[in-house]
């Protein structure tokens, strides 16, 4: 006879991300498409954790802002953005601002990566990946040329590899690819799921839409995003720093 209890409840599919030591796939299994997730449980999950790293995301950002500011200014005052470089007047200064600024822009990504598996955050992770500068630089610099053609070619390939290319940053910098590796890596493993990836941004940035109507609606959201980048991230590729690590328990305030 069964010692087991016929009326306790069902266990539930999807453990509590507060109490789970769950690191995530793996890089083989994300490249295979051996993942699968609920765009609302990605939701869900992102809105909870983005309690608790609220301030230390935006002393990040705010940090970032004053180095793209600076970084406009420069470009500008040495006549960057100009005319006189012809049919590239555009292209080529868009290249140039986004490869000085990706390597910052990547500290705030990890910011989410982090928080996906209860590892600390700090504003100061801005400055966390400048040294992987060149890898950084090298791949912001083939997104943008890559996505840029696509959409002069009937726009579709540029939405493609905007999702596709969704995930290159920390695959960077987590895992330590070079810069072809990730953007093939991340193309290759959101290609298998590339609809449902997409799904899950749109709704994201519905929600952030909605939320610009209240500046305290943004204080949430735009963290929430950056949160559900990083948990997205634990689910296709995992995190290696969070796989020997015990149980968070509940998330600090």
């Amino acid at each position: 006879m069964s010692d087991e209890n016929p009326y306790k409840p069902p266990k539930a599919e999807i453990a509590d991300v507060f109490s789970s030591s769950d690191a995530g796939g793996t890089l083989e299994q994300g490249i295979a498409g051996n993942y699968d997730f609920g765009i609302l449980e990605i939701i869900k999950e992102s809105w909870q954790r983005t309690y608790g790293m609220k301030t230390a995301y935006w002393l990040g950002l705010m940090i970032f802002m004053m180095i793209v500011l600076g970084v406009a200014l420069v470009m500008g005052g040495v006549g960057v953005f100009g005319e006189q470089l012809g049919v590239f007047g555009q292209l080529l200064p868009n290249i140039l601002f986004t490869a000085i600024t990706y390597p910052f822009l990547a500290g705030i990504i990890m910011m989410g990566v982090h928080r996906a598996v209860d590892l600390p955050v700090s504003a100061g992770q801005v400055f966390n990946s400048l040294g992987l500068v060149v890898p950084v630089v090298i791949a912001s610099v083939l997104m943008s040329l890559l996505t840029s053609l696509g959409f002069l070619l009937l726009v579709v390939p540029g939405i493609y590899l905007s999702v596709a290319y969704f995930l290159v940053m920390p695959l960077i910098v987590e895992k330590q690819l070079g810069a072809w590796e990730a953007l093939e890596a991340s193309r290759r493993a959101i290609t298998k799921r590339w609809f449902k990836v997409f799904g899950l941004i749109v709704v994201m940035g519905v929600i952030v839409a909605i939320s610009a109507f209240s500046i305290i609606g943004l204080l949430w959201t735009l963290p929430m995003s950056t949160v559900m980048l990083g948990v997205l991230y634990r689910v296709i590729f995992g995190v290696e720093s969070a796989r020997n690590k015990n149980p968070a328990g509940t998330i600090a305030a």
